[in-house]
Parts: C-alpha cells; sequence; structure tokens
C-alpha cells in the first residue's frame, strides 16, 4: 500500500467526517407527526440544523442542543486537525512548531473518540426525547397522536462517527505507517 497514503489517513478521516457532517446536519434526526383517527399523519422531519434550537423544550430538548451544538464544535475541530496534519506531512506548515506540547496523531484520535462519544450521547438523550414527547389522547371518540419518530440522519451520522474510529483503528493496527508491509523473499 501507498506509504502516502498509510501515513496521512487519520488526516484523511479527520476531514472527511469534519466535512461530513455538515452535509449530515441536513439530513432530518427526528421527524414530528400528528395524526387523529384513521386519516393520514402529517410529519415534518427535524434536521441536525434544527436540532441546536430546541431550547424550548423539556431538558432533553435542551441537552440535544447542547450535544448537537458540541457535535458541531468537534467537527470544527476534527476539520482543522485534518488540515494541519496534511500541511504537516507535506511540509507546507507545522503547527507543532507553534504549540510544542501537541502530538497531533494522539489529539486526532481523542478528537475522534470525542466525536463518536458526543453522537453516542446525542442518541441517548433523542431517544429520552422522544419517549418524553410523544402522547395519544381520545376526544370525542377520535384517536389523536402527537410525537416524534426517528429518522436516518442520526443513525447513519452515528455508523460514520463509530466506523471511522473502528475503521482507522484497524488500518492503523493492519498497516502500520514507516514499515515494508510487503512480501519480502530471501533465497540461501
Amino acid at each position: 500500500m501507498n506509504d502516502t497514503l498509510k501515513k496521512n489517513m487519520t488526516w484523511f478521516v479527520c476531514g472527511g467526517l469534519g466535512i461530513l457532517n455538515y452535509i449530515l446536519f441536513a439530513i432530518p434526526y427526528i421527524s414530528a407527526y400528528a395524526e387523529m383517527g384513521d386519516t393520514e399523519s402529517v410529519s415534518n422531519g427535524v434536521s441536525g440544523y434544527e436540532i441546536m434550537d430546541m431550547f424550548d423544550t423539556d431538558f432533553s430538548g435542551v441537552m440535544c442542543s447542547l450535544l448537537q451544538i458540541l457535535v458541531l464544535i468537534a467537527s470544527i475541530g476534527l476539520l482543522a486537525i485534518g488540515v494541519f496534519g496534511l500541511l504537516k506531512e507535506f511540509g507546507i506548515y507545522d503547527i507543532t512548531s507553534v504549540v510544542k506540547q501537541i502530538e497531533l496523531k494522539k489529539f486526532a484520535q481523542y478528537g475522534l473518540y470525542a466525536y463518536a462519544g458526543l453522537n453516542i450521547l446525542l442518541l441517548i438523550f433523542l431517544i429520552i426525547f422522544c419517549i418524553s414527547n410523544s402522547q395519544s389522547k381520545s376526544y370525542f371518540g377520535y384517536e389523536i397522536s402527537a410525537g416524534f419518530s426517528f429518522s436516518a440522519g442520526i443513525f447513519i451520522t452515528l455508523i460514520l462517527s463509530v466506523g471511522a474510529v473502528v475503521g482507522l483503528r484497524f488500518f492503523e493496527q493492519k498497516f502500520p505507517a514507516g514499515e515494508n508491509t510487503g512480501m519480502i523473499v530471501t533465497y540461501n
């Protein structure tokens, strides 16, 4: 495998996940629905950007908003780590010359762990939010239901963030940088 790709895979994953997060924010994470009796339900998707504006709901909604803002900050950090790592590898700019205490590779791994952990916490609080804000009542013989259900956005984000951490760990163990992993044949 190409040695440049092996050395820079962490930076590609960090930068790619940081960019992909902004696209995934536009996909609906949860859907609000309302239905009455046998009529069709009316639903509206709530995207990741709209989750950041749920401060006027209950505690779980406020926590979802705060966690989504932290996920946004973490994705900006991942994007910056990816860019600084690539700039360092290609000799354009070395951020470690400015800040001596940073080991950028460790910082990238901790950033990926934090990003995946924040998305897992967000899923937990979205589950609590959907359960606590769904209700069903009967008026004049009609059953009226309103609440929230899950959409694909949160699961796609969770799969990509956890998959990036696991995939990068596997890639680094399988193809360590700086070593020749090709077959070596010796003749006696």
